[in-house]
């Protein structure tokens, strides 16, 4: 890979936290995830941790992996993480980051990779979008609903 692959210093898809925010990769962030070798936290929530990896094998590629924090792996938390993966696997749409691989750590960690794609991070795009009104917003919640294929959504979507 060349070194134009990589992110620049002014990569929008990085989340700034401070040093106390988050655990940093290789805290209790394993180095490696089966042939992904993690290279920096992006961002962080309450369920988990998201960090841009490598791919080395079968192809080089980048990724973007999520990994459930080590405090909810036995708990409620596992079960959502999991139905979380579970729908991001089953959605196909040109906005939505395609799930590419799925597993557990050795410490029993779940875990799933997806396409890494950069760009700005939601948490600064969603504020100008709620300013959207709602023919203009309708047409996108209609396609995230439709990309989940569930008859609920397609329900919901056709009802308008």
């Amino acid at each position: 890979m060349s070194s134009s692959d990589w992110p620049d210093d002014d990569d929008l898809t990085r989340v700034d936290h401070g040093a106390d925010d988050v655990p940093a990769p290789g805290g209790d962030a394993p180095a490696w995830i089966g042939p992904y070798r993690l290279l920096e936290l992006l961002g962080s929530g309450g369920m988990g941790e998201v960090y841009l990896a490598e791919q080395t094998r079968p192809v080089e590629r980048k990724v973007a992996i999520k990994l459930i924090r080590s405090e909810r792996r036995e708990s409620v938390g596992r079960a959502m993480f999991e139905v979380e993966r579970a729908l991001l696997a089953r959605m196909q749409h040109p906005y939505i980051a395609q799930v590419l691989d799925a597993g557990e750590t050795e410490a029993g960690r779940p875990w799933f990779a997806m396409e890494w794609v950069q760009g700005e991070p939601i948490l600064d795009y969603v504020p100008s979008a709620m300013r959207w009104s709602r023919p203009r917003a309708w047409p996108c919640s209609c396609a995230c609903a439709r990309a989940c294929s569930t008859p609920t959504s397609a329900a919901f979507c056709t009802a308008t």
